[in-house]
């Protein structure tokens, strides 16, 4: 933790806001408490919500983030986050403000985090979508493509519809075509299966 937060201090020193800032001096204070917390086994996971629609600001600590992997996930509004989970290439996925929410609060799930950073694999498809559907005493989703497709059709079967942050309207949980895209699966062969 101790050389993320130096490499930071580097960065932020050099293409960064300038003087002290609430966040940099927030961070200073993460920085002395590294040592503590390893010490006492704690995790510690930074979130910011930005509440400003300056890009050049959202885009320079996404970056900061998604160069560095610090416990740190940076946060726009519904909308904004909506649309850097589909430009991620996690379209797939509606992004609801119960998911936001739980982003907000700073979970320790990886996969939270990773949403607007880069497209999921089949294996972080399925245990995301246990995430969302899978009850207890339920058997996991699979990790093969076309059985983990089946599976996501019959979850959203008996799914209600959700607020969609990005279209702001009502829709299912899981967009089963860009599912579909995302697994890289043609129209015809694998999953091959509509929702009525």
């Amino acid at each position: 933790v101790k050389d993320q937060m130096f490499a930071l201090r580097e960065i932020l020193d050099q293409n960064g806001p300038r003087g002290v800032t609430p966040l940099s001096d927030r961070l200073q204070s993460l920085r002395r408490w590294a040592p503590h917390l390893d010490q006492w086994r704690l995790m510690a996971f930074l979130v910011i919500r930005f509440a400003t629609d300056d890009d050049r600001k959202t885009e320079f600590y996404n970056k900061v983030d998604a160069e560095l992997e610090l416990p740190l996930d940076i946060l726009d509004d519904l909308q904004g986050e909506a649309k850097e989970v589909k430009e991620a290439g996690n379209g797939w996925l509606t992004y609801t403000p119960l998911l936001h929410r739980i982003r907000e609060s700073g979970t320790g799930i990886k996969l939270f985090d990773l949403l607007d950073e880069r497209p999921f694999t089949v294996v972080e498809i399925a245990t995301f979508m246990g995430f969302l559907f899978q009850k207890r005493g339920d058997p996991p989703f699979p990790w093969q493509k076309e059985q983990l497709c089946h599976a996501v059709v019959e979850a959203l079967l008996n799914s209600p519809v959700v607020f969609d942050g990005l279209t702001g309207r009502m829709g299912p949980p899981v967009k089963l075509k860009e599912l579909k895209r995302a697994l890289k699966m043609n129209s015809l062969g694998s999953c091959a299966c509509t929702l009525m």
